[in-house]
């Protein structure tokens, strides 16, 4: 049996509740973007390549996840346009 997908689970909660777990992964989006972030400024001094070009730019895809987060925010929240809210 496949899991839901979590989308789908943000979408059965109430506004409170979605609010809050979007805030909370908007924090953990930004954690993780700032720990690659600091792991390639602490590499590039010893080895500047590919290595630090790499985690930037995973640093830059981590980060962009807050704008989907936000989208999720931005759009409506009615029991009948949750399945188009999920896609």
């Amino acid at each position: 049996m496949r899991k839901p997908l979590q989308i789908k689970r943000l979408c059965e909660l109430s506004n409170d509740d979605f609010l809050s777990r979007v805030a909370d992964g908007v924090n953990l989006v930004m954690e993780n973007a700032h720990s690659y972030l600091n792991s390639a400024d602490a590499l590039a001094g010893c080895d500047p390549g590919r290595a630090v070009a790499h985690l930037r730019s995973v640093a830059e895809e981590e980060a962009a996840k807050v704008l989907i987060l936000i989208d999720a925010v931005r759009c409506p929240r009615r029991p009948d346009t949750n399945e188009m809210f999920s896609r």
